[in-house]
């Protein structure tokens, strides 16, 4: 069935949705515990990522917003999920990725502050000491990235 709905999505897409297809960041841990029904006790302990990875596979692909956007779509793979061993659903519960803080430092740091209108820009150059987390600075005049022109790491 061909054609668009409001701008949003393609009436295939929609279909998609009806009948239990998803894009992948739509899929929650309860939802997918929900479609394996009498499975989901063996998959409860394991982290939404992990099930994520392990559980969906793309079906098929879909149109949406006005701009044609392809969109992958996901199911649960039930077969799969009923060959797993109690050993690789272990090995699920133990895949939780630690999550590290960025790692922070103190810089000198030279960086532009832009002012003006849009015809008539004028930039200030200032130097402060920053706080660097990632790729970003946190100076005086407030977040900066460390990959903007006119940035410049003066130690």
């Amino acid at each position: 069935m061909a054609g668009y709905y409001r701008f949003s999505m393609s009436n295939n897409a929609i279909s998609a949705y009806n009948s239990g297809e998803k894009p992948f960041s739509k899929w929650r841990k309860s939802d997918i515990l929900e479609e394996l029904g009498e499975l989901a006790n063996r998959f409860k302990k394991v982290p939404a990522p992990a099930l994520k990875s392990a559980l969906l596979y793309k079906s098929s692909w879909h149109h949406t917003s006005k701009h044609f956007n392809k969109t992958n779509f996901y199911s649960v793979d039930l077969d799969k999920a009923e060959e797993m061993t109690d050993a690789e659903i272990a090995a699920l519960c133990a895949s939780k990725v630690a999550k590290h803080p960025p790692k922070t430092e103190k810089r000198h740091v030279s960086y532009l502050v832009w002012s003006g209108t849009r015809k008539h820009p004028k930039a200030e150059r200032h130097e402060a000491e920053c706080e660097i987390v990632g790729n970003w600075a946190f100076t005086p005049h407030g977040k900066k990235s460390i990959s903007a022109n006119g940035f410049e790491f003066l130690d």
